[in-house]
């Protein structure tokens, strides 16, 4: 998470959940209230070309924000081995949300594989202080 000027943005206080359906149609909640972070990981799904997450932001003031976030990427399967189950690597094609508390949201690195130090999305937040 950055702040407009390009450094880092804490919840400090505030707290963070993140859901998504999943093929079964059910949710599955990937944060659940988050504090004190300026970075998070999220899963994403293997096959689907649009993943849609589900982010809700509670404030100190008691204030709700949700706002919904649409990655659309491929998916490449990937073999290892002949003992490994078959993996996904993901090029991110586009990112999109609705912006109740989200200012901005753009793409870091569009690779998604193994490397998970990697940032893949900038998630600028309004001001909320």
């Amino acid at each position: 998470m950055k702040k407009a000027n390009g450094t880092a943005d804490t919840l400090k206080v505030d707290t963070l959940s993140i859901c998504s359906r999943r093929a079964d149609g059910r949710d599955t909640i990937l944060q659940n209230r988050i504090t004190g972070v300026t970075t998070f990981d999220l899963d994403i799904s293997y096959i689907n070309p649009i993943d849609t997450l589900h982010m809700t932001l509670l404030d100190t003031m008691g204030n709700t924000y949700r706002d919904t976030i649409w990655v659309e990427k491929s998916n490449q399967p990937h073999f290892e081995s002949v003992d490994c189950q078959i993996s996904y690597f993901h090029t991110i094609l586009s990112v999109k949300s609705t912006h109740h508390i989200i200012d901005s949201l753009s793409i870091n690195n569009s690779q998604v594989n193994y490397d998970a130090s990697k940032e893949h999305f900038h998630l600028y937040l309004k001001d909320r202080y």
